[in-house]
């Protein structure tokens, strides 16, 4: 829809249960005669300009489910006195706006949520530590791209139904939690870019349904746990600038379902096995780059024909063979400090 202007008055409209008027351009702010909305249940407003804060009339609606006003232009803080009133809330997200402050601690305990996602605001603070043992329900936690500090609460675990935590972009601290594995319906893990430090341990990969998991962008150490490769739903792995150490474990390059590899800029060593392209058939970006590797640049790596994206460096020699003209996917190639040799076809 392309509707815009202000949102028009609709307070006569009292049976109404469901109102989304997403993906327009209304401007200005929330008109407050939509509180006389009271039997409203969705609440959607995503995707417009709207300005001002989130107002506190909002926790008025108490039979809301859902509420959608991401994507806007919201400043201000959430107000506490909202979040408290909306004990049926299941969904909740303020997502894309310039909201900053504190999450109300109040929120950590409506036990219906399903889905909080605050991504992309100025919201600070460091999480409670009994941030789950209200929310048996929570499949979703998206609070990446704010300020966000302090530890990654134990707790976490206790978050039993959780599939995508999204925790990225953010100043959080520590180690990552060993209880991130009780976690035995997460699919999406985004934990990059912290200051995440430690080493890995193996539990946390105990989620048989993991699909991505992206660390990159932290000061983690040690080893990378063999028990990654074994994740036959994994898609990505992003374990980029950080301070892994060690081999890469061979089961990775035999999960099939792979799709993207990114260990680039890290203190990894060891050769790399010669039949990837085998036990990675749908292999679409590998950066291996700025790492200790032994031995010369793998030419076998070439006929990996689903590539789009390959980034090597630090081999001592090898050669470019012509096979990289079978790459009719490839947009992305970066061979710099290889000390390769022969010619360019």
């Amino acid at each position: 829809m392309g509707l815009s202007g202000t949102i028009p008055s609709l307070k006569n409209l009292s049976f109404l249960v469901e109102l989304n008027l997403s993906s327009n351009s209304f401007h200005g702010e929330l008109p407050k005669e939509l509180v006389q909305l009271r039997r409203l249940r969705i609440l959607d407003l995503s995707s417009n300009e709207l300005e001002g804060g989130v107002p506190i009339w909002i926790g008025d609606l108490s039979q809301l489910q859902y509420l959608d006003l991401g994507n806007n232009k919201l400043s201000g803080s959430i107000p506490p006195q909202m979040i408290s009133n909306l004990s049926s809330l299941e969904v909740l997200s303020l997502s894309y706006n310039t909201l900053s402050g504190e999450i109300p601690s109040s929120l950590f305990n409506i036990p219906s949520l399903r889905e909080v996602s605050f991504k992309m605001n100025k919201l600070y603070g460091i999480l409670p530590e009994k941030i789950c043992h209200q929310l048996p329900l929570l499949e979703l936690l998206d609070l990446s791209r704010n300020q966000f500090e302090g530890r990654i609460p134990k707790s976490i675990g206790n978050c039993t139904s959780l599939q995508v935590l999204s925790l990225y972009g953010n100043s959080f601290k520590g180690s990552i939690p060993t209880e991130i594995g009780d976690l035995s319906q997460l699919r999406l893990m985004y934990l990059g870019e912290n200051q995440l430090s430690g080493t890995l341990s193996s539990s946390i990969f105990n989620s048989s349904m993991l699909e991505e998991v992206y660390l990159a962008h932290n000061v983690l150490s040690g080893g990378i746990p063999e028990e990654i490769g074994h994740l036959s739903q994994l898609r990505l792995i992003y374990f980029g600038e950080n301070k892994f150490s060690g081999s890469i474990p061979s089961s990775i390059f035999n999960n099939s379902e792979l799709l993207e590899i990114d260990f680039g800029y890290n203190n990894l060593s060891g050769r790399l096995p010669s039949n990837v392209c085998q036990g990675l058939p749908k292999l679409e970006l590998l950066y291996l780059n700025n790492n200790n590797f032994s031995g010369k640049l793998p030419s076998v790596w070439f006929q990996c024909k689903e590539l789009e994206a390959l980034q090597f460096s630090g081999f001592n020699g090898g050669y470019i063979p012509s096979s990289i003209g079978n790459l009719t996917n490839l947009q992305f190639l970066y061979l710099g400090d290889n000390n390769l040799q022969g010619t360019l076809f």
